[in-house]
């Protein structure tokens, strides 16, 4: 299964914190990550790949109390 790397940042002081997951593809990965928003973090960008080889595909963010896909350009 691929690697993806999803940057995960919160909401009260702006932190991030990075961590490796694998998914199916592509497709599982952007459906799954959304469920990781809460109030507490309010964007998870997500990346194929890991380390010097990421290709981020987009991010999801929390707006107005719902999730909103980015994709990547």
């Amino acid at each position: 299964m691929p690697t993806y790397t999803l940057v995960i940042t919160g909401a009260k002081d702006g932190h991030q914190h990075t961590t490796l997951t694998t998914f199916g593809d592509d497709a599982t990965a952007v459906g799954d990550v959304k469920h990781v928003l809460t109030a507490d973090h309010t964007s998870v960008a997500v990346g194929r790949g890991a380390a010097d080889s990421v290709e981020f595909l987009g991010v999801w963010d929390w707006c107005e109390g719902e999730p909103r896909w980015t994709p990547d350009e």
